[in-house]
C-alpha cells in the first residue's frame, strides 16, 4: 500500500506512560481541525521534543529555500524560520473537513478496537502548504498531525486512513514514554542516556519531527561483531544550494557507530558499512522499510495492526514479523 510520512523517499535510499498533557485533556474532543490562526501558533510550538532548540541552520535554509545573511545568529535564524512556518498553514475547506472528519472517526474506531485509550485525545489536525518539506509529506509535532495540501486536493480515503494511523502512533508514542521504550525494545532499540554527535556530522544533522531524538541505539551483529549503532539522517550540503530546490534532494541516511566514552556518554561517529543494513533488518524484521528511527518502524507496525484490511489484503509477514506484530499488540493492550 502507498504510504506517506516524513521519510517517504528513504525507501528508495535503502533498497500510541500518561503525561501531564493527556491528564489535562480528559474533556477534549478526540480531534479538532484547526483554523489558520490556531495552526500558526501550533506549528512553532514544541515543548516536548525541543525541535526548535535542535534544528540546524542548514535545515532551516533548506526548508526556507534561502541562505541566511552572513553574521545571522542562530536566535535570529530560528525567529525567521518560525515566521516562515507560520505562513505555511492554511484553513481547511468545508469539503475537506467532511472527508477528514470521516477518516479520523474511523481511525479512532480502529484504535479503540485494539485498546480503549490508545487514540490520543485532543489530536490537532493542521493543513499545510508544501514549501517546507515538499508535497505529500505528513508529520507530527506535539499533539498535531500536519497534512499537506496536495494530499487533500488528491484525496484517497484508504491511503489517507493508513497515513493517519501511522501518524497517530507518533502522537501516542510522544506522550507515553514508558510504552514507547517497551515498543522500541521489541526491535532492539534501547535508550542511550547521553549522546554526542561527532562534529563532522553534528552541523548537518536533519531532524525528523516524528522522531527528533537521536538517543536510541541498537546492537547489531555485523560480520560477527556486536556493534552499537545509531541511525542518522543528515544533509549532503553544508548550506542551501539553489540548484537543489527540494528537501529530499539533500537527505541522506546511514547507521553510525556509537562508542561508549569514559564519562558514560556515547560518541556517535563514523558511518557503518553496507552490511549494517541487513543486520538491522535481522532485528526489526522485514515488516517495514521505514528504518531511520525506531518510532517510524513501530508506527508502521501499529498501522498494520489497526488498518481495516479487506479479506486477503493484509500484509503477509514472515514468522519473525508475525511475532513482532503479536508482541506489539501485547504491549499496546497491557494495563
Amino acid at each position: 500500500m502507498y504510504r506517506l510520512s516524513f521519510v517517504f523517499l528513504l525507501v528508495i535510499l535503502v533498497s500510541c506512560g500518561t503525561s501531564k498533557k493527556e491528564t489535562t485533556s480528559a474533556n477534549l474532543q478526540p480531534f479538532i481541525l484547526m483554523d489558520r490562526a490556531a495552526a500558526a501558533q501550533a506549528i512553532v510550538t514544541d515543548t516536548t521534543d525541543g525541535f526548535f532548540d535542535r534544528v540546524n541552520l542548514v535545515e532551516m535554509e533548506i526548508q526556507m529555500k534561502k541562505n541566511f545573511a552572513p553574521g545571522t545568529t542562530r536566535e535570529q535564524a530560528v525567529a525567521e524560520y518560525r515566521a516562515f512556518l507560520q505562513t505555511e498553514v492554511l484553513d481547511f475547506t468545508e469539503a475537506e473537513k467532511v472527508k477528514v472528519t470521516a477518516v479520523m472517526e474511523e481511525a479512532k474506531r480502529r484504535c479503540d478496537l485494539l485498546a480503549p485509550g490508545i487514540f490520543p485525545m485532543g489530536v490537532a489536525l493542521i493543513k499545510t502548504r508544501i514549501n517546507h518539506y515538499g508535497p505529500s509529506v505528513y508529520y507530527t509535532r506535539e499533539n498535531g498531525i500536519y497534512i499537506p495540501e496536495n494530499e487533500l486536493a488528491e484525496f484517497q480515503e484508504e491511503a489517507f486512513l493508513s497515513v493517519m494511523l501511522h501518524e497517530i502512533f507518533h502522537v501516542y508514542s510522544r506522550f507515553h514514554p514508558a510504552k514507547r521504550q517497551k515498543l522500541y525494545s521489541l526491535v532492539g532499540f534501547e535508550p542511550l542516556e547521553k549522546v554526542e554527535i561527532d562534529p563532522n556530522w553534528a552541523d548537518v544533522l536533519l531532524f525528523n519531527p516524528d522522531g527528533v531524538s537521536y538517543n536510541w541505539g541498537v546492537t547489531l551483529n555485523i560480520d560477527g561483531v556486536p556493534t552499537l549503532a545509531v541511525p542518522l539522517i543528515y544533509a549532503n550540503e553544508a548550506s542551501y544550494v539553489q540548484s537543489k530546490n527540494t528537501f529530499f534532494a539533500y537527505l541522506e541516511f546511514s547507521l553510525h557507530l556509537a562508542t561508549k566514552q569514559n564519562d558514560g556518554s556515547y560518541l556517535v561517529g563514523k558511518p557503518l558499512g553496507p552490511n549494517s543494513i541487513p543486520a538491522l533488518f535481522e532485528k526489526i524484521t522485514s515488516n517495514t522499510q521505514y528504518i531511520i528511527h525506531p518510532d517510524e518502524i513501530m508506527a508502521d507496525n501499529f498501522m498494520f495492526l489497526t488498518y481495516p484490511w479487506e479479506e486477503g489484503q493484509a500484509p503477509q509477514f514472515d514468522e519473525a514479523g508475525q511475532k513482532l506484530q503479536q508482541m506489539t499488540k501485547a504491549v499496546l493492550t497491557e494495563q
